[in-house]
C-alpha cells in the first residue's frame, strides 16, 4: 500500500473536523484550494464521499477502484463532480440489478409462488431503480451545491488577514505556503522551515514565529498552530484572539504569552503579561479550563486530557526582532559585563576576558608578567602613559581611561568630551577591565569575585571588575542603533562595591592597617548621575545604582577611583545592564 501524501492526510484531517460542525472560514478555503490544485486530494476527496455515504445497502459504493478513473489526474472543477456523480450512480444502479438476478435465481415452484415471486422481483426492482435515481439526484443536488460554492470561492479570492512586518533568514516549505502579495497574508496554511517572521494580524495581535513551525490563519483573530514556537503580543484592541492546537486552546485575555507545540500535539503556554484562559480538548470536547497568569506556565499533554504547571522560563521565546541589525530579543535587558567580555550584550562574550588597556584589544585575563629574571610583577599602569585608550574593535564600548583628577580634565570618550570631577589620585591602576573570572592575587593566589557574600562574576551573576583608577566608556547610541528601534533602552542598573575576595589575599593578611576604600563614578554625556563615596569593606559594603537613561543619552561612563591609596581596591559593579522595554 502506498504511503498516503501530505494533501490527502489533509484532506482526510478536514473532512474529520467536517464532522463536529461547519469548518472556519480559513480551513474551507484550504479544503477548496486543495481540491482544485492537487489530484491526490481530489482522489482521497471521492474516496471519502463513496465511503461516507449514507446509503449503507450499496456496500459496492465502497470499493470501486480509483485507478480505473485515471483522468482524475488531470480532472478540473468542470468533469471532477461529474465522475463522483457517475460512479455513484454506475454503483447504485449495479445493486438494483444484482438485487433483481437474485430473486431470479429462486427456484421454480408452484404456478401460484412463481407469480408471487414475479410479481414480488418485479416490486424490488422498481423499488432498487428507485433508491438507485434517490442516489443520483442527492449525488447530483450535492455536487450541484458543492459546486456551486467552488464557482463562488474561485470567484471570491482567498481573504488577506495578516501581513509579514519582519524576516530573519526565512526558508518557507512552498507546498504549503500560500502567496505573499505585497507581504499580506490570506487565510492558510504556512509552514516555516527555518527562520523567524513576525506576523501582524488585521485585528492587532502581533505574533513572532520560530522556525520550523506550521500554523494555519483562520481568521483577522484566530490562528492554529500545529507545531512550533510563537510569541504573541495582543493589543486591548485584539483582546480574545485565539490559538488552537490538537490539544488545546489559548485565548487572550489582554496579555502577552508564548506558545510552543510539539510534534506529538502537547502544548507548553508560558504567560509575560496579563492573563490567558487555557482549554484542554480531549476529543475535541472541552474538559478543563484554567487561568493562566503572568509569570506562570502550563503544560497539557497530547490527549489534551491533563494540564499541569511548568516551571517559568522568562528566556524561552523570541519576543522581537530586526532584520537590518539582526537583533534578537529574548526578553533579557543588556548585560555590559557580556560586552566588556567581547560579546553582544546577551551571553556571546567570554568570561574571564578583559580589555587591554595597551590596545584595547579582548584578550584571556593576564594580571602578571614574567621578565626574563623570573621574577613576578604586577602589570601597572600610569596615566601619563595611557591617557584614552579607543576600542575600535569593539562596536558597543567607547575606550577606556585612567582617571586622575590631578591633571585637570580627563578625556573619557573618543569624541573628546572630557570630565574634570575626578579626585585627584595616585593615577596608578593594576590590571585590565575585565569580565567577571577570577582575582589572581599576592602572585600565586587566585579567588572568586564575591559581593555581599555572594560569588559574582560568573554566567548567572554578571560583574565588571576594575581595580581603581579606572574607567571605561560604553556608546549608547552603538547599541541603540543595533536595537533598530524594537526597545528602548530606560535605565542603568547595579550594584557596586569591594570584592571581598581581600580577606583572602595574604598580604592584606599581614597588613590590616591598610583599608580598602573607593569611589564609584556613574557618568551621562559627562554628567554624573551617580557617586559612590568611601565605599569599603568595613563601611558600608555594596550600593544600589538605578540611573534613568533616555534616548538622546550617548554615553555611559564607569570609573573606579582610589580612596586613602589604591591597595586592594578591586572595585566591582555586579549586574550592570541596561534595561530595555
Amino acid at each position: 500500500m502506498n504511503k498516503p501524501s501530505a494533501y490527502e492526510l489533509r484532506i482526510i484531517e478536514l473532512i474529520e473536523r467536517s464532522k463536529d460542525g461547519p469548518l472556519e472560514a480559513g480551513a474551507l478555503q484550504e479544503f477548496n484550494h486543495l481540491l482544485e490544485h492537487n489530484a491526490d486530494a481530489r482522489r482521497c476527496y471521492i474516496e471519502a464521499i463513496i465511503n461516507m455515504s449514507t446509503f449503507g445497502r450499496y456496500s459496492g459504493l465502497s470499493s470501486i477502484h480509483m485507478a480505473t478513473h485515471d483522468d482524475v489526474v488531470s480532472v478540473t472543477k468542470e468533469t471532477f463532480h461529474g465522475v463522483v456523480v457517475k460512479d455513484l450512480a454506475e454503483s447504485a444502479i449495479r445493486d438494483a440489478l444484482d438485487e433483481q438476478s437474485d430473486d431470479e435465481s429462486v427456484s421454480s415452484g408452484s404456478a401460484k409462488t412463481i407469480r408471487h415471486h414475479e410479481q414480488y422481483t418485479r416490486r424490488n426492482f422498481f423499488l432498487g431503480l428507485a433508491k438507485a435515481v434517490a442516489v443520483l439526484v442527492f449525488a447530483a443536488l450535492a455536487v450541484y451545491l458543492d459546486r456551486i460554492l467552488w464557482d463562488h470561492m474561485a470567484d471570491s479570492p482567498i481573504p488577506f488577514v495578516a501581513r509579514v512586518q519582519d524576516q530573519i533568514d526565512t526558508v518557507w516549505d512552498q507546498t504549503l505556503e500560500y502567496p505573499f502579495d505585497d507581504g499580506r497574508m490570506r487565510e492558510g496554511r504556512y509552514r516555516l522551515t527555518r527562520g523567524m517572521v513576525e506576523v501582524h494580524l488585521d485585528r492587532g495581535a502581533e505574533i513572532v514565529v520560530e522556525g520550523p513551525a506550521e500554523w494555519s490563519l483562520d481568521d483577522i483573530d484566530r490562528m492554529n498552530l500545529h507545531f512550533g514556537k510563537i510569541y504573541v503580543t495582543v493589543p486591548q484592541e485584539a483582546i480574545g484572539f485565539t490559538v488552537d492546537s490538537s490539544a488545546a486552546r489559548v485565548v487572550d485575555l489582554g496579555t502577552e504569552f508564548g506558545l510552543e507545540v510539539w510534534r506529538n500535539g502537547v502544548t507548553d503556554v508560558y504567560t509575560y503579561e496579563g492573563k490567558v484562559q487555557l482549554v484542554g480538548r480531549s476529543s475535541r470536547e472541552i474538559n478543563e479550563t484554567v487561568i493562566v497568569s503572568a509569570n506562570e506556565a502550563k503544560q497539557v499533554d497530547h490527549s489534551g486530557q491533563t494540564i499541569s504547571r511548568l516551571a517559568f522560563d522568562a528566556r524561552k521565546f523570541v519576543r522581537q526582532f530586526n532584520s537590518q541589525s539582526n537583533f534578537v530579543w529574548r526578553g533579557k535587558d543588556i548585560n555590559l559585563a557580556d560586552i566588556v567580555g567581547g560579546g553582544n550584550g546577551f551571553g556571546s562574550g567570554q568570561l574571564g576576558h578583559v580589555i587591554d588597556l595597551n590596545t584595547g584589544e579582548v584578550i584571556p585575563k593576564v594580571y602578571y608578567e614574567q621578565p626574563d629574571d623570573g621574577r613576578e610583577l604586577e602589570k601597572t599602569y600610569y596615566n601619563d602613559q595611557q591617557i584614552f585608550v579607543p576600542t575600535d574593535s569593539l562596536p558597543f564600548v567607547d575606550g577606556l581611561f585612567v582617571p586622575d583628577g590631578g591633571t585637570d580634565t580627563v578625556q573619557i570618550t573618543k569624541s573628546g568630551l572630557h570630565f574634570n570631577r575626578f579626585s585627584d589620585t595616585s593615577g596608578i591602576t593594576f590590571c585590565d577591565v575585565a569580565n567577571g573570572g577570577r582575582i589572581f592575587h599576592s602572585v600565586t593566589r587566585m579567588s572568586d569575585l564575591k559581593l555581599d557574600g555572594e560569588i559574582c562574576g560568573t554566567a548567572d551573576v554578571p560583574a565588571i571588575y576594575m581595580h581603581a583608577n579606572l574607567g571605561v566608556t560604553f556608546d549608547l547610541a552603538a547599541i541603540r542603533r543595533w536595537i533598530g528601534g524594537v526597545k528602548k533602552i530606560v535605565r542603568f542598573t547595579s550594584r557596586c562595591g569591594l570584592s571581598e575576595s581581600i580577606f583572602d589575599d595574604r598580604v592584606y593578611q599581614t597588613h590590616k592597617d591598610l583599608v580598602p576604600e573607593a569611589d564609584f563614578w556613574v557618568l551621562v554625556d559627562g554628567r554624573v548621575v551617580f557617586e559612590g563615596k568611601d565605599i569599603g569593606l568595613q563601611t558600608n559594603g555594596s550600593v544600589d545604582i538605578n540611573v534613568t537613561l533616555d534616548q538622546t543619552n550617548r554615553y555611559l561612563t564607569l570609573a573606579v577611583t582610589e580612596g586613602m591609596n589604591a591597595a586592594f581596591d578591586w572595585g566591582l559593579f555586579v549586574k550592570p545592564v541596561l534595561e530595555l522595554e
